[in-house]
């Protein structure tokens, strides 16, 4: 309403029923619209209640949730010891989708087969949602039927009834971080705005924080060492650990102006409502969208983007991949290694300054006449290629390229070794020395 300048009064039928299909210029599964009508019609009905709204409120069609079945809910409550909130929320949403598609076509726990699990296989693909997030009700449904089956409730084997063949393939996203350019333009606006939140994205694309982590950040985060080194304090996260992200003066600067830009007398978080409330993310992206206008990206500039742009800077600098693991507070070194599929600066700098110099290697003991020069091109093609291994194949992202490389090497080796066969195997060296150089 506000992009639009419309007011609840000035608003249609048509247009709500538009944003319920396209909230964001952009078209969402049907299960995420019925998600928006959800959230969206009792506000709407509250205007209408008042008068304050364009339209009769009536006219929309509600599709309201039905309740979790009383198993369902006795297995998302035995979850509660040890799961998080978060994830228990993701079993209810997981287990209603399941129990709304058996109660649509009255297929009772008792009866359910497999041949009801691949229907539903095909409606869940079907309804637009995203590999991951089926990866996610299948697991959560899985080990639902793994339940029931314990407890006797299901007749057909939970393994045979959703396999792991079922699990979709999850696409391979690289990070997208900001180009040099759009990075420097950003950090600059983010720097000369006093707007406390553009202060809090630039501590975030400083330190690589999730928006998450950057919301809850404690009025009191700094933490100092014996050498007197400066840490900022990271609560705990999406994957529920703490961590220690060092920072420079840059950063400080940075955090205590927040700290005193904070108006709120409880003072919890480093950046807060006047009330002492924690800003929310949608707060925080709007105030990126604001940063952002004018700069030219292919993809919008979103907040996660900031990690990304910190994480590739720091590989980039030569940060080995464990310290940016712990910098990330990844648990895994396969989430880092993502960063390093799109880190190649390093890689091919040292990759073409070594070539002048393996060039200027063979071009002087090529052109060496002396008698005496030990000139032995089959070694040296055999140092390329440890070479090879040691500084390109160690590298997880350019394994391909170094095969192909080797493969080349290897088949130039067999040609040589071939050609030796044929010539004067009495005089080999003298016959290297006297073939002209190209």
């Amino acid at each position: 309403m506000r992009t639009r300048r419309v007011t609840p009064t000035g608003l249609s039928l048509e247009a709500v029923e538009s944003f319920f299909v396209m909230p964001f210029q952009k078209t969402v599964s049907p299960y995420q619209s019925r998600y928006y009508k959800r959230t969206l019609i009792p506000y709407l009905g509250w205007l209408d209640g008042k008068g304050q709204l364009g339209f009769d409120s009536k006219q929309l069609i509600v599709h309201r949730k039905r309740p979790l079945p009383e198993l369902a809910a006795e297995f998302v409550k035995l979850l509660e010891p040890t799961h998080k909130r978060g994830t228990r929320n993701g079993y209810r949403g997981s287990l209603a989708r399941f129990h709304e598609y058996l109660a649509d076509d009255g297929i009772s726990l008792k009866r359910i087969g497999r041949v009801h699990i691949e229907q539903w296989l095909v409606a869940l693909s079907d309804d637009g949602l995203a590999a991951a997030s089926r990866v996610h009700i299948l697991i959560h449904t899985r080990a639902y039927l793994h339940w029931l089956s314990e407890r006797n409730e299901l007749r057909a084997d939970p393994d045979d009834l959703v396999r792991s063949s079922d699990m979709p393939k999850l696409p391979t996203y690289l990070p997208r971080p900001l180009s040099l350019e759009q990075d420097v333009r950003l950090q600059q606006r983010l720097e000369a705005s006093s707007d406390p939140l553009h202060k809090a994205l630039l501590l975030m694309r400083l330190t690589g924080l999730r928006i998450g982590e950057l919301a809850v950040l404690s009025h009191d985060c700094v933490r100092v060492d014996i050498h007197g080194r400066e840490f900022l304090k990271v609560p705990l996260g999406k994957l529920n650990n703490e961590r220690l992200v060092p920072i420079d003066g840059r950063v400080a600067a940075i955090v205590a102006s927040l700290q005193r830009a904070s108006e709120s007398a409880r003072r919890v978080y480093l950046v807060d409502s006047p009330s002492g409330e924690r800003v929310s993310f949608d707060r925080y992206r709007q105030a990126l969208a604001e940063a952002c206008e004018g700069i030219n990206t292919q993809e919008p500039i979103t907040s996660h983007r900031l990690r990304h742009s910190y994480a590739t800077s720091m590989l980039a600098g030569g940060m080995s991949l464990t310290s940016v693991m712990r910098l990330l507070g990844h648990r895994d070194i396969r989430m880092t290694l993502r960063y390093a599929a799109i880190t190649q600066e390093t890689v091919s700098k040292e990759y073409f300054e070594a070539l002048p110099n393996i060039e200027s290697r063979y071009r002087d003991a090529l052109a060496a006449t002396s008698p005496t020069t030990d000139f032995d091109p089959i070694k040296n093609l055999s140092d390329i290629s440890h070479w090879i291994r040691k500084y390109i194949a160690s590298e997880a992202t350019s394994q391909q390229a170094a095969r192909s490389l080797l493969k080349r090497l290897a088949r130039i080796q067999n040609d040589l070794d071939r050609q030796i066969a044929i010539l004067d195997t009495a005089r080999p060296r003298k016959l290297w020395q006297e073939w002209p150089v190209n």
